[in-house]
């Protein structure tokens, strides 16, 4: 459905380096890492905001390369980004009407009905005026106007209400379970894309440079470690190599294993579980700040 090959893009002194992912039909890419590692310059790039030149990489939906069609490539794109990108003077049918005959099979009554259905006024109210959750529902039913194959998600459920923010992944399920479509969402909220995801890209930022620290499934990244807790005693067996990251307390410490090349020594299983998505963050995250300083 898919493809990124070899991304390399440089915007002032920042640049995305060697980012290559791959997304079937039917699966839900999950963006995550801390701010400024590139999660939203990468998902401009897939959405063709900034242009690629040659050796930046290739983009590809389908059958569609984002160099040599980008019309017919954007054509397959839906996407919802932080700031509403619609007029801000004009209401939600006016921005309908205006931009959906970019999208051929783009459908005025449709949007209508979803406008309806998320209960935003369609008519007699400008963008500006409605709420930031009010203008992620306009963005949303936009999107779902019109036939994309790939949609496109950057922090979409940030200023969503609890119930609405249920309805929005319920929405995307449906999305992808033709298995015709994908989605490719970014979202600092790590916890509901462990339950949501079929595969994540953890990026992190080394220096000016944004990198893909991991790229597979949720069940691969979380094989691979495991969390120890216990007294300090039990724990100096475990070479420093094999430890991820750690947290110290006076009596005793949380480590965060990586098994991938060691294997945990049975007296230490009892004290051992797998880690969360979370967890693997915060501690790989901590680490990395750690050596960097």
């Amino acid at each position: 459905m898919f493809s990124c090959k070899g991304l390399n893009k440089k915007l002032g002194d920042f640049r995305l380096e060697d980012v290559s992912i791959k997304l079937e039909a039917g699966e839900i890419l999950g963006i995550i890492g801390v701010n400024g590692c590139g999660k939203t310059t990468l998902l401009r790039c897939i959405l063709g905001s900034y242009r690629l030149e040659k050796g930046d990489g290739e983009l590809r939906i389908k059958t569609y390369d984002i160099k040599e069609n980008p019309a017919a490539y954007k054509n397959e794109l839906g996407w919802i980004f932080q700031d509403i990108p619609f007029t801000p003077g004009m209401s939600p049918m006016m921005e309908g009407e205006l931009y959906g005959r970019y999208y051929k099979s783009f459908s005025n009554e449709k949007y209508r009905k979803l406008l309806e259905k998320y209960e935003v006024p369609a008519e007699k109210c400008e963008l500006a005026k409605l709420s930031k959750g009010q203008q992620l529902r306009v963005q949303l039913a936009f999107t779902l106007s019109h036939e994309a194959s790939l949609y496109v998600f950057d922090e979409p459920t940030g200023n969503l209400d609890v119930d609405f923010r249920d309805e929005f992944y319920s929405t995307m399920r449906n999305i992808v379970g033709d298995e015709k479509h994908s989605v490719i969402i970014a979202s600092h909220i790590v916890e509901e894309l462990e339950g949501f995801a079929d595969r994540i890209l953890w990026m992190y930022r080394d220096g000016d440079a944004g990198r893909v620290r991991f790229f597979g499934t949720i069940d691969e990244l979380r094989d691979r470690y495991r969390v120890v807790e216990a007294g300090n005693d039990k724990l100096i067996e475990i070479p420093d190599r094999a430890v991820a990251g750690k947290r110290m307390s006076e009596h005793s410490k949380k480590l965060l294993v990586d098994t991938e090349d060691y294997g945990l020594p049975d007296e230490l299983i009892p004290y051992s579980r797998m880690a969360d998505l979370r967890e693997i963050m915060y501690f790989i995250e901590k680490e990395s700040r750690r050596k960097r300083s």
